[in-house]
Parts: C-alpha cells; structure tokens; sequence
C-alpha cells in the first residue's frame, strides 16, 4: 500500500482521450480499479472504481493505469449518498451514490424538497414496470449497485438493454466503446444509469423545469467528474472534471492551452509564463 502522506487532492478528467486523476504532482491514467478495491464478501461494498492512483502504481500492480486504492473509509452525505473520503479529503462514490448527490442538489436549487433517494426509487420502480421480472433493478439501497460489474457501453432503448451480465451481476460500470482503437485499449469510463429516462420523468413531476439539462438524465451512464470530487478550498465540494481534448495528452502531459483548464492545481515550472 503507498503511504498516505504522499496522496494528494486529486481531479480527474472527463471523456476527451482516457480518464486521468491529478497525484503526486502528475497525471496518472486510471484503467481499471485495482484487485484490492473489490470487496470479496457478497454483503460488502467496493470501494468505488475511481478512488486509486492509477499508474503511479501500475509497477507494482503490474498492469498498465492499474495502481493503489487510497486509504479511507466511507460516510453518509446529506442526501444519504455513501461517500469513501480519502485521507486527503477527497470524496469517491459509485455512480448511485453520485446520482443521488446530483438530483438531490439539483433538486435543491429549485427549491424542490424531495428526497433524492425516493426520487430515484420511483424511477427504479417505473422502470421494472417496463421490463420483465428478470430484468428488474435492484432498489437505490442494495449493496449490487456498490459492486463493480462492467460491460461494453450500452445505448439501446432501455426495454432492450439488459441490466445483467451472463454471470447474473447487475451492470454498474461500462467500458470505452473505443477499445480496440485507443491507445490504452479498453478502460473503465463510466457508471451505468439505466433508469436515466424514468428519473427525468419523475423529476419533470416534481416541478423541475428542465431534468434534460443533466447529461446522466440523458444519456444512461454518469461520468467520472461526479465521482470523483476534491475540497474547494471554501469547505464545500468542487467537481473534478476539466475537459482535455483528443489528442492533446502526451506521455502524462497535456499541452498548454488544456493545461490551462486545470488553474493552480496543475504544476507550472515554464520560465516564461503566458506565452
């Protein structure tokens, strides 16, 4: 396990060409979450995909974008979302958990008052109404949603999609669809939401003007910036996620004008600034 006293306030990029997290001082691909993140016991959670340091310790795990789970441990958020904090105040969760975190905030900011979690659970509901008894979701409190199961990214209409892997473990996580022509070849990219439709249906009956505007209601994954998130500085929670186009990461540097997007929590060393 790497000492803790080198883990640093992480961010992670979004989409653009791989997922990357900010740690000692680089940045770190992250491929795949490491052996240890995956809790053997059927009851207990894992710890979330994107809580670990990627290739910074990819030598010793072995595997390319494969490094150390941070050590934390995990606490309840104000919309009853489970949170793994880091020892360094950062917060990770599994796609659920940073779903209920999203609607219960934006919720909020319309002033609706609805817990998040019965939202959703009325969109788990109407969408077993959909599908046959085989192809029901499990409610937002089971454990299954805080496993890693992963699948190729499935856009299908979701009365097609199946929500289960030919093991019979719900689909929590999907894959880039562009294995085979990415230079880290296949990855974990996102969370699996498959009753996005339905959540935008309930929050519409809430009173909210405009469910559409969130990308997790309209598309059936949540993307790592929601995931994977770092103190502001302020004492409230800032998102980790800075786009970096295709193509302008390069040996775990990215050029200039993306490196801009990242402000003071990318290192400068240039002599000649703003050039």
């Amino acid at each position: 396990m790497i000492k803790s006293t080198i883990i640093m306030k992480s961010l992670l990029l979004r989409k653009g060409d791989g997922n990357y997290n900010l740690f000692a001082g680089q940045l770190q691909n992250l491929r795949y979450p490491p052996p240890e993140a995956h809790n053997s016991d059927p009851d207990g959670m894992d710890i979330p995909a994107f809580a670990h340091t990627g290739a910074h310790g990819e030598n010793e795990s072995g595997i390319p974008g494969v490094g150390h789970v941070y050590p934390g441990d995990w606490k309840i958020g104000m919309h009853g979302e489970k949170i793994y904090a880091d020892e360094s105040g950062g917060e990770h969760m599994h796609g659920i958990d940073g779903i209920i975190r999203a609607v219960g905030d934006s919720l909020l900011e319309h002033g609706i008052k609805a817990p998040a979690k019965d939202v959703i659970q009325k969109a788990i509901d109407m969408h077993n109404q959909d599908h046959k008894e085989d192809n029901h979701l499990p409610n937002v409190d089971s454990v299954a949603w805080r496993k890693m199961h992963l699948a190729p990214l499935q856009e299908q209409d979701h009365r097609v999609r199946s929500n289960y892997t030919q093991d019979g473990n719900l689909i929590t996580n999907y894959t880039n669809s562009h294995g085979d022509k990415h230079r880290f070849g296949t990855y974990l990219e996102s969370y699996a939401v498959p009753f996005n439709n339905q959540l935008g249906e309930v929050m519409a009956q809430l009173g909210h003007p405009n469910p559409q505007k969130h990308s997790w209601v309209k598309k059936p994954y949540v993307k790592p910036h929601r995931l994977h998130l770092v103190p502001d500085g302020e004492g409230g929670m800032q998102f980790g996620a800075q786009a970096v186009d295709s193509g302008k990461m390069q040996d775990g540097r990215i050029h200039g004008n993306q490196a801009a997007k990242w402000g003071s929590r990318m290192p400068d060393n240039r002599a000649f600034q703003n050039i």
